[in-house]
């Protein structure tokens, strides 16, 4: 093929022409986009395990500072203080449903990169799948998590408020607005980078290209003609 034609040849046909080729010669070849989506999820997946494990233990650690705390009530201490610092029912379960979502979401960017790393035909059907539900959870996860933290910053500054001194609800209002402001950035950028890169791979594994390299058909489902 001349340069002239090569000029013509579509965009996306050109850029995948030495994949069929290594695809031909028995030989595949992953992308530059297999490779970022298959250590991204293991990355992923390697901080969600030791994110959970980090937690347990800090909701272990949690409970008996909590006990020590109650133990300081008779002490002289601000008692609605010491109350605000504990965490509730509520935001005790959030916690641990959290911790158990983001353990399931861990395994299956676990096994998405396992997928692609092992060549395994059921990559662009499966995986795809795995990373939608994926971005699913994190969704719902994220939002969980930023309600609790709403609901105990909240907490802390009514009892803050409550004390005496000039511009203690201020001073109060301020502190719970910084600490909200802090869980969003830090969660809501962490999990939103996920969600992204989840939703961003669910599409790319649907290509046909790709499905090309996985032993799959062009057709793969709603967004496999493209």
């Amino acid at each position: 093929m001349g340069d002239g034609a090569r000029a013509h040849t579509p965009t996306g046909v050109f850029c995948e022409r030495r994949w069929y080729k290594s695809r031909m010669s028995g030989q595949r070849e992953r992308t530059a986009g297999l490779w970022f989506l298959s250590i991204a999820a293991l990355l992923f997946g390697l901080m969600g395990c030791c994110g959970g494990a980090l937690g347990s233990w800090g909701l272990v650690n949690a409970q008996q500072q909590q006990a020590r705390m109650q133990q300081m009530q008779g002490s002289g201490m601000n008692t609605d203080f010491i109350e605000a610092m504990q965490p509730d029912a509520m935001v005790t379960g959030i916690q641990y449903a959290a911790l158990g979502v983001n353990g399931i979401v861990a395994i299956l960017l676990f096994v998405v990169a396992i997928f692609i790393f092992t060549w395994n035909p059921n990559t662009t059907k499966i995986g795809s799948i795995l990373l939608g539900v994926v971005a699913v959870l994190t969704v719902i996860i994220t939002a969980i998590e930023l309600y609790g933290s709403w609901v105990q910053m909240e907490k802390l500054s009514e009892v803050m408020g409550g004390m005496e001194g000039p511009g203690s609800m201020a001073a109060a209002d301020g502190i719970a607005s910084f600490g909200f402001g802090m869980t969003l950035c830090i969660t809501g950028g962490w999990q939103g980078a996920k969600m992204l890169i989840a939703m961003w791979g669910l599409f790319y594994l649907r290509k046909p290209q790709i499905a090309e390299l996985f032993g799959g058909g062009g057709n793969i489902g709603p967004r496999g003609d493209y």
